[in-house]
């Protein structure tokens, strides 16, 4: 995968056992345990989009983002 915006790489959002880890890069992580609400709402809003069905990836190779390739 190549990141091709010239800022830090994108978060990535784990839930795992009840908690959220919020990896921002090799140096930052954050963690924080939700509440029971807030897990509930989590749940339904994954359900409400969903999630089940995406596939893995996606990609468009009609679209040029900048990357030029050989």
């Amino acid at each position: 995968m190549y990141e091709t915006y010239p800022g830090p790489p994108s978060p990535v959002i784990i839930y795992e056992s009840g908690f959220i880890h919020l990896a921002q890069s090799d140096d930052l992580s954050y963690l924080r345990i939700p509440n029971d609400k807030e897990t509930e709402n989590f749940w339904k809003n994954i359900d409400e989009f969903n999630v089940w069905s995406w596939e893995k990836e996606y990609a468009n190779n009609d679209i040029f983002d900048g990357l030029v390739g050989n």
